[in-house]
């Protein structure tokens, strides 16, 4: 397995965007999100993950993310 980010699924009626990865080792973790204008929204800092599928959940209403691995 290599390193894999799938394309970003929003959720209009509960404002979330969520974003599928694959990660072929244990990692730290760092995502940062940016606008279509080039402006950073957020840095999200999701700390050590072990190997395989995961999944990060983004609202912009209320700036809060959460995390978890789906495998």
């Amino acid at each position: 397995m290599s390193f894999r980010l799938y394309p970003g699924s929003f959720d209009a009626v509960r404002g979330t965007l969520t974003l599928r990865f694959d990660l072929p080792l244990a990692s730290d973790v760092m995502l940062e999100l940016y606008d279509i204008s080039g402006r950073r929204l957020e840095e999200a800092r999701l700390g050590s993950m072990r190997p395989g599928p995961q999944e990060y959940s983004w609202s912009p209403r209320t700036i809060r993310a959460v995390c978890c691995s789906i495998g």
